[in-house]
């Protein structure tokens, strides 16, 4: 495997400084590579643009590829494969950011993860918005405001990536992030 394999463009952090952040328990080091990989890759890209050149559906594609990772990240799976329904369940029905999708987990999975990565539409009635000062979630529309959506699991991003920042090597979050990112690192070569 090349050592030198860039994980992080931003902080040019390669696969060698991750492998020695882990050996090291570094959770302060991994934290901040983690928030700057996922952000370099997903959230980033969105600020420079206007109303008018950013679109709800790549947003909205975008959020649910990060949705998948992140929950791979929290529950410690190598692979999401096989385990993309729970992982949005389980993302939706806890992270408090999403509170308002609460019993509609399984009818985003579907209508909008689904829908957007298999049909490159949403299904179901659902409907994607940028119209701002919409709600994230209008229950009674099936209607999600991208922005607040992507603003949102931005939000939750940096409370895991926090989170990993104050863990000891003893603590489940950090055992389950080493699993995941180990398993990156093998992907790489």
């Amino acid at each position: 495997m090349p050592e030198d394999t860039l994980l992080c463009w931003r902080t040019q952090t390669t696969v060698r400084q991750v492998k020695g952040w882990l050996a090291a328990n570094d959770s302060a080091a991994i934290g901040s590579f983690l928030w700057n990989r996922f952000d370099e890759r997903y959230f980033a890209p969105f600020s420079p643009l206007t109303i008018t050149e950013r679109n709800g559906f790549m947003i909205m594609a975008t959020c649910c590829l990060v949705i998948e990772a992140l929950e791979a990240f929290r529950q410690g799976w190598e692979s999401s494969e096989g385990r993309s329904q729970l992982a949005f369940c389980s993302f939706l029905d806890r992270e408090p950011e999403f509170h308002v999708f609460k019993g509609y987990a399984q009818p985003f999975y579907r209508h909008v993860r689904c829908g957007i990565l298999h049909q490159a539409e949403t299904t179901g009635c659902w409907t994607i918005t940028l119209i701002p000062v919409r709600p994230m979630f209008d229950a009674a529309e099936l209607r999600i405001q991208a922005d607040e959506f992507h603003k949102a699991l931005a939000r939750s991003l940096k409370a895991y990536t926090d989170a990993i920042t104050r863990s000891a090597p003893a603590d489940e979050i950090w055992q389950k992030c080493v699993t995941k990112l180990t398993a990156t690192i093998k992907n790489c070569g």
